[in-house]
């Protein structure tokens, strides 16, 4: 029976959560630069709410969009986001696209883009760069190439800006992000604490999760042993605790929205 109050208590202070919070869904581009030393080619990838996983004309961020380069001729330098599986240009992909945009469905999505790149001057090298800053977008962002599987390039994206590829056979990477998330996009849930007892839960993902910061004039984490075990003093998204207060009213707890969440 203790178990099922608890359950049903997450399940309230979830739905609770939902119903409550309102924010705008991560958009953004991340620019991709490739060049050979003479000539220089971009192309972007990134969240768009709404978009489709395959070209359309819908798909467009601050004029760029997900549309086909031409089929022939091909220039000295050509970039291509393809299908990234087999790096084929079926249907969805058409002959190759610009620019990659994908839907945004939770912050703890994973997405894959890959870069076909063509070349046909000579050319001792050829470098892929990116901007700065890219942990404020992303958990992770891994780039690797397609030729070994990582083992030539396996770059961290969010701590270094750029990888320089041998140019001996056309390079193919896939990018490997996950969690996409913007640092704006924070929302304010509005608790209702009763005098006495309360099981709690945390509805966001915050910087300080500790039971005291969370809930500041209430008491979660007793001073004596031995019931550390039981008592944690920490409050991360997906675990309740039970908190004794002094007195009753709302507190508002602000951090990044929890979209998706397990409970076992």
């Amino acid at each position: 029976m203790k178990r099922l109050r608890y359950l049903l208590s997450m399940v309230t202070l979830a739905s609770l959560a939902v119903a409550e919070s309102t924010f705008a869904q991560p958009r953004f581009e991340i620019p991709l630069t490739i060049t050979d030393g003479n000539l220089s080619w971009s192309m972007h990838f990134g969240i768009l709410p709404g978009a489709n996983y395959c070209m359309a004309d819908a798909d467009t961020m601050n004029g760029h969009g997900e549309w086909e380069p031409p089929a022939a001729p091909p220039g000295p330098l050509e970039a291509w986001f393809v299908w990234p599986r087999s790096g084929s240009n079926l249907p969805c992909f058409g002959l190759g696209i610009r620019n990659d945009y994908r839907p945004f469905a939770s912050y703890a999505q994973k997405d894959t883009f890959r870069v076909n790149i063509q070349y046909i001057l000579d050319s001792t090298h050829l470098v892929v760069s990116w901007p700065s800053g890219l942990a404020a977008y992303f958990n992770e962002l891994i780039l690797r190439d397609v030729q070994t599987g990582g083992a030539l390039h396996t770059i961290d994206m969010l701590t270094t800006t750029s990888v320089n590829v041998s140019a001996a056979g056309p390079p193919s990477f896939r990018i490997y992000a996950s969690g996409p998330h913007n640092p704006q996009d924070t929302v304010a849930i509005n608790v209702q604490i009763l005098p006495g007892w309360n099981m709690v839960s945390n509805p966001v993902i915050t910087a300080n999760d500790s039971i005291s910061f969370l809930f500041p004039t209430c008491i979660g984490c007793p001073l004596w042993p031995p019931f550390p075990p039981f008592f944690d003093c920490r409050l991360p998204p997906g675990e309740g605790a039970w908190i004794k207060c002094p007195g009753g009213g709302p507190v508002t707890i602000t951090g990044m929205s929890v979209e998706v969440d397990t409970i076992p």
